[in-house]
This record gives C-alpha cells, structure tokens and sequence, in this order.
C-alpha cells in the first residue's frame, strides 16, 4: 500500500515528467518508443497510478536527454522541475 507522502512523491514526479516530456515537443507516444516501454505505461507514471521501478527513471531520463538526480527523492534534472513535497 502506498502511504500519502508517497502519493505526493509519484504525483509530483509525474507532474514534473509531464512537464519536460511537453517542454521537449515530445508526446506520449514519442517518449514511450523512445525509451522502449509501452504508451501505457508512460501515461500511468505521469497520472501516478503506478511507482516506477528505478531502471524505468533511468531509461526514462536517457530518452529525455535528462539527468536525474537525488534530494529527498528522484526527479528529472531541469530547471523547471516542481518542488518535490515536504
């Protein structure tokens, strides 16, 4: 079971995804065939209905062309990254 602060965390990953995937001129669809995993699956990430697995944050942030980095949490490196939640 997820707790509410780990709610918090995969919505604002999500959120965080959703925002540089659009800022890169990627869709949905683009960002899945380049990181090899199925549409669904990205769309799930991004709505948080699912707790990504570490390797999926790194493929992910390689398709992106992004960093990832670590404070208090996983989130893409950009400069318009959401604040993660206290």
């Amino acid at each position: 079971m997820i707790n509410i602060k780990d709610e918090a965390y995969l919505k604002a990953f999500g959120m965080n995804l959703r925002k540089i995937r659009m800022e890169k001129g990627l869709s949905q669809e683009k960002l899945a065939y380049k990181a090899h995993l199925s549409l669904s699956q990205i769309g799930r990430i991004e709505r948080d209905y699912v707790n990504p697995m570490i390797y999926m944050v790194k493929i992910i942030a390689e398709a992106l062309e992004s960093k990832i980095y670590t404070y208090g949490g996983l989130f893409f490196k950009n400069e318009s990254v959401t604040k993660q939640p206290e």
